[in-house]
């Protein structure tokens, strides 16, 4: 027959301790995380002398649940606090103790963590515990961009004309150039400023407006992030929405470069131009990218069809005419020029040369030479079996962080909270890999080869 369940009252002889189950994710982040460094990294921002406030390890730990379960707002992840047995054993708040509200934690973050370098600490922290436990693996680092929807209504921006920031690598641009056009004879290029007119929103003027293909155009800021042959994610950087990802990867570059001893750097083809290359080279460290779709007027030769002959200088054409080199253009191009009667007598003009032209124009960069290489290593084995890895490990990331832990848009406002607010993110999800990483080397010995 049919049962009905009763409601009961039941009494519990238990502590939390016996309630929580032995494999629950909270206890294995307990047992194989120390988080006392927390109370050294915000010992600076709280008074000697006063009322005690809500411990800090205890404030990060919350955010921790936050971020780990998708709870989207701290007022729920209090509300929950108060009836979760294990929230409150990762707590130490027995049930006879209120829990912290919610707007002392907004205050909080507010008033203290927001202004100061509390997240990046925490996160380095993290980042040296890894390394002692010997879990970062950084011989190949795996770079990418992902957008985040920025908290600002895209119809609301003024039109404004500002100047345009300098090329992330000018230095290096403008030396190459100047050096090609000194053997040249010819005078050397200076830096020009130049303006240009950009959406700029009234809600959040630190985000970019963010137009890509068929994509929803829309305010946004570009989280450019690393990680290592194991996932974790080793450094980020938080730009407008608006700024090309090979201009943007340089500080990331910069500091995993010399923070970590790295053999190859894998990147999809928007970072692959020759500045970035050469820089990445420099360090000593191979560059693989993608193949790059040939650009050029349909049915008519691509560059790529016209061959450089390094020693002569000269371009050779399908026709097998060469192109003598002319000049080294202040755009940072080298110009090659064919005979005028060669192309007239040409069979293949009709694909080659516009109605009007009466000669052939190539152009290439004065970075040439290290695409050229770049182009080499991407047909490697090496390079191939190390691109292929991209997507399984920096793009798994992106795609944990979008559908897990709510790094598809940000309710923050402003570049350096959303950073900060993407380094307790980047951390927390460090935290929970090196926890199950660890329990794992515990039960069956070293998992990673």
């Amino acid at each position: 027959m049919m049962k009905k369940q009763d409601k009961q009252t039941d009494y519990i002889m238990m502590t939390m301790d016996e309630i929580v189950p032995a494999d629950h994710l909270l206890r294995l982040i307990d047992k194989h995380v120390d988080f006392t460094f927390i109370h050294e990294t915000t010992a600076p921002l709280y008074a000697e002398i006063g009322r005690n406030s809500v411990d800090p390890v205890n404030i990060f730990k919350i955010e921790l649940i936050n971020i780990l379960y998708g709870y989207n707002s701290i007022r729920k992840t209090t509300a929950a606090l108060k009836t979760d047995v294990a929230y409150r054993w990762f707590l130490n708040i027995p049930f006879t103790e209120e829990t912290p509200h919610f707007s002392t934690l907004s205050k909080v973050y507010k008033r203290k963590f927001a202004e100061n370098e509390v997240y990046e600490g925490i996160f380095l922290e993290i980042m040296n515990r890894l390394r002692d436990k010997g879990l970062l693996d950084t011989k190949h680092i795996y770079i990418d961009g992902t957008h985040i929807k920025a908290n600002a209504n895209k119809h609301k921006y003024d039109e404004v004309e500002v100047e345009k920031p300098p090329h992330a690598f000018e230095d290096e641009i403008l030396a190459r150039i100047n050096e090609s056009r000194a053997n040249d004879g010819m005078a050397p290029v200076a830096a020009k400023r130049e303006t240009k007119t950009i959406k700029r929103s009234t809600t959040d003027p630190d985000a970019g407006y963010y137009v890509k293909g068929r994509r929803e155009k829309q305010m946004a800021y570009v989280a450019q992030v690393a990680c290592d042959e194991n996932g974790y994610a080793l450094d980020c950087e938080v730009v407008p929405g608006n700024v090309h990802d090979s201009q943007s990867a340089r500080p990331l570059l910069e500091r995993a470069l010399t923070d970590f001893d790295i053999d190859a750097v894998a990147v999809d083809a928007g970072y692959k131009t020759g500045p970035l290359s050469e820089f990445i080279l420099s360090h000593h460290a191979l560059f693989f990218t993608a193949y790059t779709r040939p650009k050029g007027k349909k049915g008519f030769f691509r560059t790529n069809d016209f061959v450089y002959d390094e020693y002569h200088n000269q371009v050779l054409c399908p026709n097998d005419k060469l192109l003598d080199y002319q000049r080294t253009l202040s755009e940072g191009y080298k110009l090659y020029l064919s005979d005028p009667k060669d192309c007239a007598a040409c069979p293949l003009k009709d694909r080659c040369l516009s109605e009007k032209a009466k000669r052939k124009e190539v152009r290439l960069s004065v970075f040439h030479d290290v695409l050229d290489y770049i182009e080499d290593l991407r047909h490697t084995d090496y390079g191939r079996e190390t691109y292929q890895k991209r997507k399984e490990k920096i793009e798994r990331l992106f795609a944990d962080g979008k559908e897990k832990y709510g790094l598809r848009y940000t309710r923050l406002r402003g570049k350096e909270r959303v950073r900060n607010h993407l380094l307790l993110t980047l951390a927390c999800m460090n935290i929970k890999k090196m926890a199950l990483h660890l329990e794992r080397m515990e039960r069956k010995g070293p998992i990673f080869t």
